[in-house]
């Protein structure tokens, strides 16, 4: 084989689990162009990828496979993002640097994950990025568009942080359900709310409005 091909850096997207995330796949991808992807990156006959289990490459997350064939997820298809120019002791050495920066206590399911992962990796060995759409679902999961307040009001939150008026992105109502820590109600899709991120609490407008400071 030739070292052109070998060098072939393939990204193999699998659906999360089994075949019934596959199921609900096809249709988040027909209405969105979106799904719930797990994805490692293939180089030199070996796949990569990082989780929050399994401890690989020094101790790490950074665990290998035989490509396609990851125990844990069921296989998509696979992107090519082109060839390398680093040798396979090259990726070996890379991989080992990388290890202390993707630890298995590092790993979250909305990043750092698989995806950022192979952005990192792909990067890293000179090939094309992954696209976007890959990551689109998890994207908007972490999505908090702000709400626009003329007088740019932030509310105080009981530990004393600087919170903001922000409303959830229609796609990650659907697959995530925020709630208000304080009286429990659901917050639907473009509903203001405020949000800490240190605290990383959600609290409506109703309940905001009687213990917040704002």
């Amino acid at each position: 084989m030739s070292r052109l091909l070998q060098g072939r850096c393939p990204l193999r997207l699998g659906d999360l689990f089994n075949w019934h995330v596959g199921l609900l796949n096809n249709i988040s991808w027909s209405l969105w162009g979106a799904g719930a992807f797990h994805v490692g990156l293939q180089i030199y006959d070996v796949e990569y990828a990082f989780g929050g289990v399994e401890r690989g490459i020094d101790g790490s997350g950074i665990t290998k496979c035989e490509p396609c064939s990851c125990p844990k997820h069921s296989f998509r298809e696979s992107l090519c993002l082109g060839v390398t120019a680093l040798s396979k002791e090259d990726v070996d050495d890379l991989l080992r640097e990388l290890a202390p920066e993707w630890s298995v206590q590092e790993y979250e399911t909305l990043g750092p994950n698989c995806i950022t992962f192979c952005q990192c990796l792909s990067q890293r060995l000179g090939v094309r990025a992954v696209p976007r759409w890959v990551d689109s679902m998890v994207r908007s999961l972490k999505e908090r568009q702000h709400v626009e307040v003329e007088d740019g009001t932030r509310g105080i939150c009981p530990d004393g942080h600087e919170c903001q008026l922000q409303m959830q992105a229609l796609l990650a109502s659907l697959v995530e359900v925020l709630s208000c820590e304080v009286c429990g109600e659901v917050i639907r899709a473009q509903v203001p709310h405020w949000h800490c991120r240190e605290c990383e609490i959600e609290i409506c407008e109703g309940c905001a409005g009687h213990i917040w400071d704002f």
